[in-house]
């Protein structure tokens, strides 16, 4: 047997954050929760969110790049639907958590607007 002295510290690669996630609940974000649906999807690089009525009208949206470094995710808005155009170049940056397929973010959206969502894993894109 081999016995290894180091100590393992997990590393960004432990936190998988590809798939298409629901939201399923939300606080302090610019739009509410209760009537609409929000999904996003983060593949390796990027990231989409949009926002659709219950009718499925997509009213907001944005996507762009992300990092993911020490348990910080940080969003840059590289493209957006019309009401988001103001936060194109902006970055979202959260502590972000997984708990088997939820997803917990707690951040500042440009810096300004505290955000606190937990977010539903619906699609795994992991394997």
């Amino acid at each position: 047997f081999f016995f290894s002295c180091t100590t393992h510290r997990p590393t960004t690669s432990a936190i998988d954050l590809r798939g298409i996630w629901k939201l399923t609940k939300g606080s302090g974000g610019l739009i509410p929760t209760d009537s609409v649906t929000q999904i996003k999807l983060i593949t390796d690089n990027y990231f989409f969110w949009y926002n659709a009525d219950f009718e499925g009208n997509i009213n907001f949206g944005a996507g762009g790049t992300y990092t993911l470094k020490d348990g910080i995710y940080t969003e840059t808005l590289t493209s957006a639907l019309p009401m988001m155009s103001h936060f194109l170049g902006k970055k979202a940056v959260y502590e972000v958590k997984i708990e088997g397929n939820k997803m917990y973010i707690f951040g500042t959206l440009d810096a300004t607007i505290k955000i606190t969502e937990v977010w539903e894993r619906i699609v795994d894109s992991s394997k």
